[in-house]
């Protein structure tokens, strides 16, 4: 309807055109500006949010909520950990960057509030997540870079499969009780045991070809352990 009121056409053509009141033409032809800045704005930073609300506030949010989702993706790449109050806390520094680059002089107040940051996770697609295993701290990377090098040593040594080890440590915590039990059925509840931190770190090695499996060494918290203090070394046994 704009770009038909933008060509010139007189206020007849689009009210049979889009079977409109003659006075919606008449307010469009008097707006025709701030509207197709709105057009664009809206064209430019994507959402789900409907072009009917063209409200200062509903404008200045939707910018801050393009930055927001930029930013979210490139902490994630980042490997950076995210929480609801990090997300809050920048969504308000650009929303106040947004107002003072659009020159508003009484912005509409806006405190990310919780219900907000529920809506923005369901438009943008965000979801709470667990932190599994170590991949996420790994240099993919100088990883990929190694990997031509690694290629050259191997082949400059002629070594074979049954040459080539790969360690890997981990940690066990050796006294730790399970988490589940079985109780009588006209019980509750399991009463609960604190937990023993106590742990050792494990060293597994094995060679490219899988038919060489070393023992795993065992690291413990200290090299003499407070018990044995006043035994002699050579007396205690090797794991």
């Amino acid at each position: 309807m704009l770009e038909t009121i933008k060509c010139g056409a007189r206020t007849c053509e689009p009210m049979h055109r889009f079977n409109c009141p003659e006075s919606t033409i008449r307010s469009l032809k008097k707006n025709k500006e701030a509207l197709t800045d709105s057009v664009n704005v809206f064209s430019r930073f994507s959402s789900n949010r409907t072009f009917s609300d063209n409200s200062q506030r509903n404008l200045l949010l939707v910018i801050t909520k393009h930055y927001l989702h930029k930013w979210v993706e490139r902490r994630h790449r980042e490997q950076g950990g995210l929480c609801g109050p990090q997300i809050r806390h920048q969504a308000c520094v650009y929303y106040a960057a947004v107002v003072q680059k659009k020159h508003v002089n009484s912005p509409p107040s806006f405190n990310a509030s919780v219900v907000w940051l529920a809506a923005f996770k369901k438009r943008c697609e965000v979801k709470f997540a667990h932190y599994h295993g170590e991949s996420a701290s790994a240099d993919v990377i100088t990883a990929e870079k190694y990997l031509p090098v690694f290629k050259a040593l191997v082949k400059e040594g002629a070594y074979c499969r049954d040459q080539i080890f790969n360690c890997e440590e981990t940690g066990i915590f050796w006294k730790r009780s399970p988490r589940t039990t079985f109780i009588a059925k006209d019980e509750k509840q399991a009463r609960g045991i604190k937990t023993s931190k106590d742990r050792i770190t494990v060293i597994f090695t094995a060679n490219a070809s899988g038919d060489f499996l070393m023992k795993p060494p065992i690291v413990n918290r200290a090299a003499r352990p407070r018990a044995y203090h006043h035994a002699a070394a050579p007396c205690l046994l090797e794991v």
